[in-house]
């Protein structure tokens, strides 16, 4: 199983509950974060198929994670928002510091050009 589809049973479980509970809302937000993360122009959608809920239920509970916090908006130009750190101590992972990668295959897709080039200099004779 791998952590996405535990964070879907983990929000069936918690689905019937309270929204306003810290411990849902972080879930939405992780949940949110890796649809997202997987380049799909519809997050809402996906996830809704994924929990087996109808859209604008899973559009409330988005949006509510959002008010909270526990979300950040859309920046213009992307499809969906990202995890905040009050819902990673929420959900006990480490705080991301400003301009860390919390992608760890990042570097790798970087390759070449992610590296700063090093240059030679000749001495003229």
């Amino acid at each position: 199983m791998d952590h996405i589809e535990f964070s879907v049973s983990r929000l069936r479980i918690l689905w019937g509950g309270d929204w306003d509970q810290p411990e849902f809302l972080a879930e939405v937000a992780y949940l949110y974060d890796q649809i997202v993360r997987t380049g799909t122009h519809e997050p809402i959608i996906d996830m809704g198929m994924k929990l087996i809920i109808p859209f604008e239920e899973v559009g409330e509970a988005v949006s509510n994670a959002m008010a909270w916090r526990y979300l950040t908006a859309p920046k213009p130009g992307t499809y969906g928002g990202a995890i905040t750190n009050k819902a990673r101590r929420e959900l006990g992972q480490p705080i991301v510091r400003k301009g860390t990668d919390v992608n760890p295959e990042a570097d790798e897709k970087k390759g070449f050009w992610g590296k700063r080039p090093l240059i030679f200099f000749r001495e003229d004779d």
